[in-house]
């Protein structure tokens, strides 16, 4: 937690940085000791009068369980938490080999509304083995957590690359 306070600290005093992304794919994992870490950069970026404003990359797991640490988070500067999401369709996250639970993704979405902290969801409307119900499926998701209307949700597509599951098949 020091070395990042301290990386933090450089980036604001000496290049006059205002927002940073955490581009961790789960800053608050795992368990515990992850929180402890979590709480330690946010208190020092509060005490070190730091005014930056950040943004974070987490999985719906990880989220679970930290709604104490989200007022903090927030004090300290967090504006947006990036989850991955995927899709809400089932037979798209087998094919994915996702297992996250949907609930989890409702519930996440209610709890950081409440924090007034903005949702930013990674997700893949079009993928090659894409239907038309799962289209309908992931419409129906991202109106009931009120993000149908961000366009970037209905135009995102999956790119694949060389030596990923999906490439081979």
């Amino acid at each position: 937690a020091d070395n990042v306070l301290d990386e933090l600290t450089y980036l604001q005093g000496e290049l006059g940085v205002k927002t940073v992304l955490f581009a961790e794919d789960n800053f608050i994992g795992p368990g515990e000791a992850g929180k402890k870490r979590v709480k330690q950069i946010a208190e020092g970026m509060i005490s070190r009068g730091l005014e930056l404003k950040f943004r974070i990359l987490c999985t719906a797991e990880s989220l679970i369980g930290c709604e104490p640490l989200l007022p903090l988070l927030k004090e300290a500067g967090l504006e947006r938490i990036i989850v991955g999401r995927e899709s809400a369709s089932p037979q798209t996250l087998k094919l994915f080999n996702k297992k996250t639970v949907l609930e989890q993704h409702y519930r996440i979405a209610r709890i950081l509304a409440e924090h007034d902290i903005l949702l930013h969801l990674g997700f893949i409307m079009f993928h090659p083995y894409t239907t038309v119900d799962d289209l309908r499926i992931n419409a129906e998701f991202l109106e009931k957590i009120n993000h149908a209307c961000f366009f970037q949700h209905f135009s995102n597509r999956m790119e694949l690359y060389p030596g990923v599951g999906m490439f081979k098949k």
